[in-house]
């Protein structure tokens, strides 16, 4: 038995309520994610453009911090390229999608708690861990 919403049809004129498959619902936000997908690497992309250009200053001792935000944005890119993959593959079926999802989500929220962790040194360059944390966790966290 598959997975049913209740979601109004544009198409009808009367907005009569009609019942989705998860298919068709997955159908309708096929522009968002492959949009989301394609704004993910292209901002990979530049920020790995942007590492190149400065990678002196990251083999400083005293810039583990700008490493470790580095690699956290980065892997967030990622996760939303899985993410955005996982939605585009053709139908599996809602479970499938779902574990698929669920699985980049726990790793992404594993990862973007501990790599910052690695850089060792924030302090020496005037950079406390809370504002680490502050750029990390979002801001109705943070209060």
């Amino acid at each position: 038995m598959s997975l049913s919403l209740l979601l109004l049809d544009e198409a009808v004129s009367g907005a009569l309520p009609r019942v989705l498959t998860t298919r068709e619902w997955i159908e309708r936000w096929h522009d968002f994610y492959l949009l989301a997908g394609t704004a993910a690497v292209t901002l990979a992309g530049l920020l790995f453009v942007a590492l190149s250009l400065h990678l002196d200053r990251f083999v400083e001792r005293s810039h583990e911090h700008l490493l470790a935000l580095s690699r956290v944005t980065l892997l967030s890119f990622t996760f939303v390229l899985f993410a955005s993959l996982f939605m585009l593959v053709p139908p599996q079926g809602a479970r499938q999608t779902a574990i698929m999802l669920a699985a980049a989500g726990v790793a992404g929220l594993w990862f973007t708690v501990t790599l910052p962790r690695a850089a060792q040194h924030h302090d020496e360059a005037g950079f406390t861990r809370a504002q680490m944390r502050r750029r990390i966790v979002p801001p109705w966290w943070a209060t």
